[in-house]
């Protein structure tokens, strides 16, 4: 029955349905993200939650404004990376330009909209 449970959702989320969605608040991860400039994309690696154990962080967003920039977090019912960590890559290229890294801002935004600095490293 899992596996089957399993698939249907792994079909859903081909569809860009995803099961259970929410955000993530900081507090609720293992770790705090790590936040890393390579060659001008930003990366960003997170472990899942520890107060959601059935769910598994799959998607950042990043919004920018000004020198600030702010990530957001959701996460969903696992159903395929349980226990790995989970990585992303944004282009933040153009941002840079404007913006260099000594003036940038970086911060966490929880679900309810509670906002928290990040530390980038290069």
């Amino acid at each position: 029955m899992n596996a089957l449970i399993r698939c249907v959702l792994i079909g859903l989320e081909r569809l860009g349905i995803y099961v259970g969605k929410e955000g993530v608040f900081l507090n609720e991860l293992r770790e705090r993200p790590i936040l890393n400039i390579v060659a001008g994309d930003l990366v960003i690696s997170s472990t899942h939650s520890m107060k959601h154990s059935a769910k598994e962080v799959f998607r950042f967003k990043a919004i920018f404004e000004g020198n600030r920039c702010f990530i957001r977090g959701d996460q969903k019912l696992v159903t395929r990376t349980f226990g790995k960590k989970y990585q992303q890559t944004i282009s933040i290229r153009g941002w840079l330009d404007q913006y260099p890294l000594e003036k940038a801002q970086f911060y966490w935004v929880d679900p309810d909209e509670t906002r928290h600095l990040m530390q980038v490293s290069s």
